[in-house]
């Protein structure tokens, strides 16, 4: 008789396997109508504002810039309305065009603008090397940070008992990640409790408070990552016209633009009792069911969204973006249509 094959009982799992293969899983939340968290006030005091406010008071020089009434200012004012009344002036596009520069022209020049920078020129190379040495310190500082805090939200996040822990490596819980993590921190109050207790019911309402509270430390200190990077990338530029020799023109916009990077500011954190317009609701996006808090009791709150949205891009949004935005919303909230000029570089 012709002998038959043994029915295979054992699989071999090859080293590495679990690096190429992926386990869809269905999504923890899809709820994404949180518009308002405490941010604490350690971290308010920290990212608020300006994330290196530290650095940049160190470093960065605040010069008042000249307002509408300077004499280079006010001449070329009057040369915009010679132009207008200027018989070549013959077609009604020619006339809007140089109305609308007069008109942005008065705009801009309402408010004395501000130029920071690093100094004096002929300083630039003990200043930019001291300011190097700090940004590459802020750079280990919040990398060890970003790896701490993420360590300790996966852990508070699949906390549980033996039996929890079973559970996971059978397969029958979730582990939780912390991408996640951030899904849940978009979500409302009682949607994102209740996503969390489902897959882990160990964890009590103060569990997920301090589970966001890591969450949102490891989102500031990855942003302030990013902008440490392009802060320093632009001291290289600097550096790099130094060793050139470059004229002081060109290095002057060096300095200027890399300590643009430093004071870079965040525009969407409300602090309590400061006197600032609270945002629409009482926070950007609607939903003021989500104030757990009475606002005595907040240091500061945040638009959970904007942050994320810093942390996948690697920006801090602007003033005018975050302005532009609260426009579009405001509008859309009651039903109305905007239309905005989109203008390239403006972001």
């Amino acid at each position: 008789f012709r002998s038959t094959s043994q029915p295979q009982t054992t699989i071999s799992i090859k080293a590495g396997l679990g690096q190429n293969v992926n386990f869809w899983a269905a999504p923890l939340t899809n709820d994404v109508h949180c518009g308002v968290r405490d941010l604490g006030s350690g971290l308010a005091a920290e990212f608020g504002s300006k994330p290196l406010a530290g650095i940049a008071q160190r470093h960065v020089v605040t010069d008042n810039g000249k307002g509408s009434g300077a004499a280079g200012v006010a001449a070329l004012k009057a040369s915009l309305e010679q132009l207008q009344g200027d018989a070549a002036m013959r077609t009604q596009l020619a006339k809007s065009v140089v109305q609308r520069l007069i008109q942005d022209f008065e705009e801009t020049g309402k408010a004395p603008q501000q130029r920071v920078h690093l100094g004096a020129v002929h300083k630039l190379n003990s200043r930019t090397t001291a300011l190097s040495e700090d940004l590459a310190r802020q750079r280990e500082s919040d990398t060890a940070a970003v790896e701490e805090s993420l360590r300790a939200a996966v852990e508070l996040a699949n906390r549980g008992s033996v039996g929890d822990w079973l559970r996971r490596c059978s397969g029958q819980l979730p582990q939780l990640e912390f991408m996640a993590l951030v899904s849940a921190l978009m979500a409302s109050q009682q949607g994102a409790l209740q996503a969390l207790q489902r897959v882990n019911p160990s964890l009590a309402r103060e569990d997920v408070e301090k589970l966001f509270g890591e969450v949102s430390k490891v989102l500031c200190h990855t942003v302030r990552l990013g902008q440490t990077s392009r802060a320093q990338i632009a001291v290289d530029d600097l550096l790099s016209e130094q060793l050139r020799g470059s004229g002081e023109a060109v290095l002057s916009l060096s300095a200027q633009a890399a300590a643009e990077h430093v004071v870079a500011a965040r525009h969407f954190v409300h602090f309590q009792g400061s006197g600032a317009k609270p945002l629409k609701n009482g926070h950007l996006l609607g939903c003021p069911q989500d104030l757990a808090k009475s606002p005595s009791q907040v240091a500061a709150q945040y638009d959970p969204l904007l942050l994320v949205f810093e942390f996948l891009f690697n920006v801090l949004l602007r003033r005018s973006q975050v302005q532009l935005l609260q426009m579009f919303v405001e509008r859309a909230e009651i039903g109305s249509s905007l239309c905005h000029q989109m203008i390239m570089g403006e972001g």
